[in-house]
């Protein structure tokens, strides 16, 4: 038996979390040519973190000159009363309606421990930190010089279009800031587009650099994927330009691609499914994103599994609401000392 579910979510669900509402005002932001005096970062190794994961970086970033290394002091001992994500690294979408799906962050830690990340490919992987893990990875953090970079050196201002990039670190100290194309021009695959008003490339800090490219780049041997059982589903009519070569034929017998469609749509707008039960296995072993006709109907298909604590948007949101799994205790403070180490990092 096929089961559909549409997922109709208040937007009082939707959390600031996915909606970032604390965007920087980096207008005319100058951009920082002051050299501050190199110091060397000091990692702490009393006791090295058992197992600990050594992320990779591919492609290989655009690096800044370590005179330019934000000064560090020595780890210290942190108590504090956590919030429910301690970490998040996320793409912010447009506001000029170019996407109709939409997509978790790349990276996410609870305070819990829960650690969740997409790779290049939509699927999240999750890891289960204990408390030394979760202090080392916020050791490593602190220790870049992160919690003292000021976004304004960045010298772009946050625009209205993709390619916007927020980085929240949520822990004894708070940063939370929007860069726009920070990605492209941290590994180096943009030039800077004066159309857009970016005359020159932005200055990337080591300390960005590093903790950008720790977050985006993160794995580790605990990591699995997320064997979820139920797959979002957004179908909607391409507004673009459709050449016959990319389009195929809709392979599934049921459910009909347009019945599908038609349930999609709200007003003038649209909302996405969830699949569950006997019809997920085909659709993953015979659906990939992309464009599908039916009896002359062309529509694009785009489909994920559903993330833990995932509530799909109901008609006419644009983001999913997250939950963490468990909640932190709001009694319960978190103790983080420089013996539970940082984790081993080369960007």
């Amino acid at each position: 038996m096929i089961r559909l579910t549409i997922l109709l979510a208040s937007s009082a669900l939707i959390l600031c979390a996915c909606t970032p509402g604390g965007a920087i005002d980096a207008t005319g932001f100058p951009i920082n040519t002051e050299q501050p005096p190199t110091v060397q970062v000091t990692k702490q190794h009393t006791s090295s973190p058992t197992s600990r994961s050594t992320p990779t970086s591919s492609p290989s970033p655009t690096l800044t000159p370590d005179v330019l290394r934000t000064p560090v002091p020595p780890l210290t001992s942190h108590e504090w009363v956590p919030e429910s994500i301690l970490v998040e690294l996320e793409a912010v979408g447009s506001g000029d309606g170019c996407c109709i799906y939409s997509l978790p962050p790349w990276f996410i830690l609870y305070a819990d421990g829960t650690l969740i990340l997409r790779d290049n490919s939509d699927i999240a992987k999750i890891e289960k930190l204990d408390r030394q893990g979760i202090c080392a990875f916020l050791n490593t953090v602190d220790q870049f010089g992160f919690f003292d970079y000021d976004p304004s050196t960045y010298g772009i201002s946050p625009m209205d279009f993709p390619s916007r990039s927020r980085i929240l670190v949520n822990a004894w100290r708070k940063q939370d800031f929007i860069l726009q194309d920070l990605f492209d021009f941290v590994f180096g695959l943009l030039e800077p587009h004066s159309e857009y008003g970016i005359e020159e490339p932005p200055l990337i800090l080591p300390a960005l650099r590093d903790t950008y490219t720790f977050l985006r780049n993160y794995q580790s041997e605990g990591l699995v994927p997320f064997e979820s059982e139920s797959q979002i589903v957004w179908i909607y009519e391409p507004w673009y330009g459709v050449d016959s070569y990319d389009v195929s034929k809709w392979p599934l017998e049921t459910p009909y691609l347009v019945e599908l469609f038609q349930q999609t749509k709200c007003g003038e707008s649209y909302q996405p499914i969830v699949l569950e039960g006997d019809v997920l296995d085909e659709w993953r072993r015979r659906i990939t994103n992309g464009l599908y006709s039916e009896d002359g109907f062309i529509a694009e298909v785009y489909s994920r599994p559903v993330w833990p604590g995932e509530i799909p948007p109901g008609c006419g949101m644009a983001y999913s609401a997250l939950f963490p799994i468990e909640l932190p205790d709001p009694t319960q403070s978190m103790i983080c000392n420089p013996e539970d180490g940082v984790i081993s990092y080369s960007p």
